[in-house]
């Protein structure tokens, strides 16, 4: 019943105390009817000094789990680990709190005992989640690893300094050395990587990944994405830092919102071009250059150009899905005078388009060119 000044090891099975360190397990009452106080393990100077009905508690440390009454199945391991345990007596019956503290100060709760009823927390390293009170289901594996957090929960904080400030923000990830540093109340972010997110203490719903990928103060739903990548604005993505000059894929880019660019170049490969009657015997000079979606068409015409009918055919380099739209503009003088019944006009399929001549042909010998645009 308790008093053990230096320490006890209990050889009944039911009991299963070990104790060793003065005022290690001082307090249990060792109730082998209910199963109170009992199955403990301490090593150290007032080791779960106070704990008298917790039971199945593993402690290794000077205080740790010093203040603890009935908290049960915890694991304390380092200076002062856990030190501050919730004070409360439960009913007189285990508490059980799952919780693990391993380092110096590793969970060591506020200065109110009573205020730290957290559970299911992991701490692993120097004052790892140190200031935990009523938060529960957070992991820390790191010196100072979300050291401020008081009543967050379900975080994960990994590195030195990982999420340091975090008090009450809820289902935050930190991985790397001073990953979501700043971040104090904003929930559901992800940071990954060196000084993460080193910004924002507020916001939410945000993802940065890489060396120093930020994201603004109060900016929320946010993504950044490369090294020392910079997301100011809520709402968007940033991919990559101000000296990428390139982002490639494979896949089709799909979006519901209008497209913003300082321009757009086609990459596609060369496309095909045969004249035909609409362009006379024997044309010249005929040619296509650029991609599928913009170029230039020329030739000059033979002997002979034909009315309503083909003059160039525009074979593109990929097929379209379907039918896209084509858009001609006159690139030299003699182009341009096409006019009236003289004009030209395009037909348009998946895999190209032909140039067709009107009612009048146009001028034979002449050398006509033609900018286009294709749009899907």
């Amino acid at each position: 019943m308790g008093g053990i000044v230096s320490g006890r090891f209990d050889v009944n099975a039911v009991s299963g105390q070990s104790t060793l360190g003065y005022g290690a397990g001082y307090s249990l009452v060792r109730n082998l009817t209910n199963n109170y106080g009992t199955k403990n393990t301490g090593f150290g100077y007032q080791a779960f000094y106070n704990t008298t009905f917790g039971n199945e508690n593993t402690v290794m440390g000077y205080q740790s789990l010093l203040t603890n009454v009935s908290g049960a199945s915890s694991t304390a391991i380092g200076y002062q680990a856990m030190s501050n345990a919730n004070s409360g007596a439960n009913g007189s019956v285990p508490f059980i709190t799952y919780n693990t503290a391993v380092g110096y100060q590793a969970l060591q709760g506020s200065a109110t005992a009573s205020a730290n009823t957290g559970t299911n927390n992991t701490a692993v390293g120097y004052q790892a989640l140190k200031n935990t009170t009523t938060g529960f289901g957070n992991s820390s594996y790191g010196t100072s690893a979300m050291l401020s957090n008081t009543t967050g929960y379900y975080n994960t904080g990994v590195g030195y300094e990982a999420m340091a400030s975090n008090t009450t923000g809820n289902y935050n990830v930190g991985v790397g050395m001073y990953a979501l540093r700043s971040l104090s109340t904003g929930g559901n972010n992800v940071g990954i990587g060196y000084n993460t997110m080193s910004s924002n203490s507020t916001g939410s719903n945000n993802v940065a990944i890489g060396f120093s990928a930020n994201i603004g103060e109060g900016v929320s739903n946010a993504v950044a994405i490369g090294q020392g990548s910079t997301n100011s604005t809520s709402n968007s993505i940033v991919l990559g830092n101000g000296s990428i000059t390139r982002v490639s894929t494979s896949g089709a880019i799909v979006t519901t919102n209008d497209i913003t660019a300082k321009h757009i170049k086609g990459n596609s490969g060369a496309l095909s071009i045969a004249a035909s009657t609409g362009a006379g015997t024997s044309p010249s000079a005929v040619s296509v250059t650029g991609t599928d979606m913009s170029g230039v068409v020329s030739l000059t015409t033979g002997t002979s150009p034909t009315v309503n009918a083909v003059l160039a055919t525009i074979t593109y380099n990929t097929a379209f899905s379907t039918a896209p739209v084509v858009v001609i503009t006159p690139a030299n003088a003699a182009t341009a005078s096409l006019a009236a019944a003289q004009a030209v006009w395009v037909n348009i399929t998946t895999t190209g388009f032909t140039i067709n001549t009107n009612a009048t042909a146009v001028v034979s010998s002449t050398a006509y060119k033609w900018n286009y645009v294709v749009i899907q």
